[in-house]
């Protein structure tokens, strides 16, 4: 019986790109929860230069706010 790798070693096996890909798939996820929690728009940010991942809601189009 053959024993298959760990998910986190076939990762590191696929290359960088993927898990770069992974990471932009998992804010995009999380930013859909947080709509789905506190509606709005929400937008992300990945920096992997600055080691930096934000997610935040955009209040730049709402309407309404206090003059």
């Amino acid at each position: 019986m053959k024993a298959s790798l760990h998910p986190d070693l076939k990762r590191q096996l696929i290359g960088g790109a993927d898990l770069l890909a992974e990471v932009e798939q998992v804010a995009n996820y999380l930013a859909d929860l947080m709509q789905e929690i506190h509606g709005g728009d929400w937008r992300i940010s990945v920096n992997h230069e600055n080691c930096f991942a934000m997610v935040a809601r955009d209040f730049s189009d709402d309407t309404g706010a206090a003059s």
